[in-house]
């Protein structure tokens, strides 16, 4: 084994763990993003709808991760065996999941309004600043899902450093929608600002050479056409990294 060997495993550990990191810390901090400039912006009213709100955006959370994790897990699992008919459907499988989830995460949300305000029984300033925020926010788990497994799967395909660069742009952009939106619209300025720059997010989550919208047509595309599993330019430098350095 030669010397150079061990540093680029241990190069390519350290990319990967601090682009996961990333990945993981920015569903977090913009958590925390819009209670603080609520409070700061608007007021104490403003803090606390969003803090009523808030159980919705953990359970999403939730939902996400717990499809994220079988996903990726059994996703890894099939590209370490060379099972790419099995990793295809994994990958579909888990993207298929992610937009039900978030489809009837949303549908829920809006469904239960007027008896989740009504439970509350806020102060009318604060259910006030609760209904605008309300009225935009519960669609975050339509982005929030499908957000979080595309991040993991580009990471898992050797494009961490673009995920990475991808979610720090989307904190970066959340903190100057909001403050801009804010003094606009308010607390659904807030609100907006945190699906814009989702959906910002979303739409960066590209491959050097492919798009975003490519990138998930290819791979639902292959569910009936395997043949073209390896064409991505994400596999690709994976398949040479995995000569390169291959151990003997």
């Amino acid at each position: 084994m030669s010397s150079g060997k061990p540093d680029v495993i241990l190069r390519k550990y350290r990319s990967i763990l601090f682009s996961a990191l990333a990945v993981e810390l920015t569903t977090f901090i913009v958590s925390l993003l819009d209670p603080i400039i609520a409070g700061n912006r608007i007021g104490i009213g403003a803090l606390s709808a969003i803090s009523l709100f808030s159980p919705f955006i953990s359970f999403s959370t939730f939902v996400a991760a717990v499809i994220n994790t079988g996903t990726l897990v059994n996703y890894t699992l099939m590209i370490g065996k060379f099972q790419k008919k099995r990793a295809n459907e994994i990958f579909s499988q888990g993207m298929i999941m992610v937009v039900s989830a978030g489809v009837m995460m949303t549908l829920i949300i809006l469904l239960v309004k007027p008896l989740f305000i009504s439970f509350l029984s806020p102060p009318a300033e604060v259910e006030g600043y609760l209904n605008r925020y309300y009225n935009i926010a519960a669609f975050y788990p339509l982005l929030f899902p499908t957000n979080c497994i595309l991040n993991n799967i580009i990471v898992t395909e050797g494009g961490e450093k673009h995920a990475a660069i991808s979610n720090i742009c989307c904190i970066v952009g959340n903190i100057i929608f909001s403050f801009r939106l804010a003094g606009i619209f308010g607390i659904m300025g807030i609100a907006a600002a945190t699906l814009a720059s989702k959906q910002f997010d979303l739409s960066d989550l590209s491959t050097e050479e492919h798009s975003f919208l490519q990138y998930i047509v290819e791979r639902l595309m292959t569910v009936t056409d395997h043949s073209a599993y390896f064409s991505t330019t994400g596999y690709n430098r994976n398949e040479m990294v995995f000569k390169e350095n291959k151990i003997s």
